[in-house]
Order: structure tokens, then sequence, then C-alpha cells
């Protein structure tokens, strides 16, 4: 109900002055949730009701729906309007499709095996990817992350080996509503392969599984495994990147730049999004990471998180390659073999 208030309300609440975005979640007095499911309304400043005109005013509540107003101003990023906060609540929604592991409740926190790692796999991703109107952020992941172990592999730069998102993820059984999770994507993907993204293209609709000609390329996985203890996972990301689910709080759809961290109780959990871990900076205690929503999300496609935020490195799945198989030739007329066969072949 409270979705359905705030979709017709939506476009008037986006020309309140500082309006950055808006979602569901819970009302919230004096820094105490209330249980009470309310419109949360983000804001860049928040100013005196006093200084505000009346048509700029966000009403206490919206047919019976309490409203909370949340100033976004985090310490450590810039929050402001990206291709994904002018979204429709329900369309960005709709870029969330991971399926959530439960989360493993550590009485003692781990000791570091190592510190003091720096790494990035930047250069050797493929250009970002946009995913568009459908959950098959799974699908993006699991294929950027290999796109770059290849690369790596075979050290070839710039990265053009662009595989099919729209195999991975369809085939697995995903779909745009219900999405999927990466051991299902990486299971098909270690039994069939891929073929590259221009033998079968993506779009942002539900597809029937597409496997290319028998005669295409195709590239293969060796092995991957799923880590969930922090050294594994710090160990991991001094070879390659991970794919990882990460929750995606209300927030996360303004980023802009620098390091983000969530805003605490009052910015709410809206989903489960799966994306590339692609490096490890001890130095100012965060991972980059590699999205699906196109260049003109946080830095050009790309970011940074905290350690230890909204489940990133909760757990991390590490792929391994093999070299791509070309297809098999067909067996082609051998004069010389016919001259053996015959007796006439001299020595």
């Amino acid at each position: 109900m409270s979705m359905q208030v705030l979709s017709r309300h939506w476009e008037e609440l986006k020309k309140k002055p500082h309006y950055l975005n808006s979602a569901v979640g819970m009302k919230f007095i004096g820094g105490n949730n209330t249980g009470v499911p309310a419109i949360v309304i983000y804001v860049s400043k928040k100013v005196p009701l006093a200084e505000l005109a009346a048509e700029h005013l966000i009403p206490a509540e919206i047919e019976g729906v309490p409203t909370d107003v949340v100033e976004l101003a985090p310490s450590t990023w810039q929050a402001g309007e990206t291709a994904i906060s002018k979204l429709h609540p329900a369309e960005q929604l709709r870029r969330l499709g991971a399926n959530p592991r439960p989360k493993v409740i550590l009485l003692t926190k781990p000791t570091l095996a190592q510190t003091g790692l720096e790494y990035s796999w930047k250069q050797y991703c493929t250009p970002i990817r946009d995913q568009g109107n459908c959950g098959s952020c799974v699908g993006e992941g699991c294929v950027g992350d290999i796109e770059t172990e290849f690369a790596i592999a075979t050290k070839v730069l710039p990265n053009s080996l662009q595989l099919s998102v729209a195999e991975a993820f369809f085939c697995a059984g995903g779909t745009c509503d219900g999405g999927s999770d990466p051991d299902t994507v990486l299971d098909w993907i270690l039994a069939n392969g891929l073929v590259t993204e221009s033998v079968v293209p993506y779009s942002d609709v539900d597809q029937p599984c597409n496997k290319g000609p028998a005669n295409a390329t195709v590239y293969q996985i060796q092995i991957f495994k799923e880590l969930a203890n922090i050294n594994d996972i710090r160990q991991a990301l001094t070879t390659g990147p991970l794919v990882t689910v990460m929750a995606v709080h209300q927030s996360f759809f303004n980023l802009v730049s620098g390091v983000y961290h969530s805003l605490g109780d009052s910015d709410p959990i809206v989903g489960y999004h799966c994306v590339v871990n692609i490096g490890i900076h001890d130095s100012i205690s965060a991972y980059d990471g590699r999205n699906s929503w196109g260049v003109d999300f946080a830095e050009a496609g790309y970011f940074q998180i905290a350690f230890g935020e909204s489940g990133f490195d909760d757990q991390g799945w590490k792929v391994l390659v093999v070299s791509p198989q070309p297809p098999t030739p067909k067996p082609q007329k051998c004069w010389l073999c016919r001259l053996f066969k015959k007796g006439k072949a001299r020595a």
C-alpha cells in the first residue's frame, strides 16, 4: 500500500526543494523506529519550516501514510542526483535482482592475516554495461567477473572480450522480476560455458535460453568457490576480482563519489544487488566495485565502499577460467590418408 501511495505522489514529491530520492521505509521519531511504515524522502538539505513556502512543504502524511524527511549528508561520500535516483522508485527496485544469503553472525572479530593490501583490477575490466529495467544483476556480475579473469590470465589489454549476459542469466533460469543467485548462474556457466555478447546479445526483457550456434567459440570456467571467511576474501583479491552480493540501502542510488557507507536505521535496505569486487585498499579501508547501471552512476559506473558495509565482504565467489576453446573443425578430406588406406603411399 505504501509503495502505491508513493507511486501516485512521486511526480509532485520530486519537485520539492532539495529533493534527491524517495522510498518506503519506517517512521523514526527521535532516532527511534516506531515500526510504522512511512514514505521516506531524501533531501540534500533540511530547511526550517518557517523558511519554506507552503507549496514547498512536504506533508506530514500522504493518504494516511506518514512521511519521514532524511537529510543525505554522509561523511565520506558525495550524494547527488544519478541516472538511477531519477527513476521511479519501482524502476529502481527493478535494478536489484540478487537473492540474498543468510548472514553469518560472528561472535568475535576475526584477526586479519594480512594487512597493507592495495590491489585494483579495474584496468582489466570490460566497459561498464547497463542492465536496464531488468533484475539481471547476477548475470552481469558473474559475466563481468569472468571477463576480467580472462584478461588477467591472458594479459590482453584493453579487454575487448564481452561474453553473453543473456545466455548466462536467462539460460540459468533467471528472470527480470525474480532475479537469481551467483551459485545458480555460475553452476550453469561451469557446465555449459559462454559465447560472446555479439552471438547472443542482451536486452532488458525476459528471453528464452539461447546458447548460440553449434560452431560458436565457447569460453569455459574451470571451477568456482564461494568464500565466506574475510581472510580468504582478502587473499583472493590479491589475484583477481570476486563476484559479490550486497544489501542496497536507499541512499546507495544517490552515490556520486567517495567511499560509500549507509546512513543507519533510517536508511532502509530496499533489496540485494550483485556486483564485482575489483579491488581492496587497506589505506582507506575500502573496496572497489564495478556496477551494471551504466556510466552515469557514481564514478563512471565504478564505486568505492567501506569495509564491512552493506554485507559487501560477507561472501565472495572466486572463479578460475580456462583458455577459450575454438569450435571443433569439421573433418577435412585427406588425400594422403586415402593413399595409406589403398596401400599406395611409399616410404
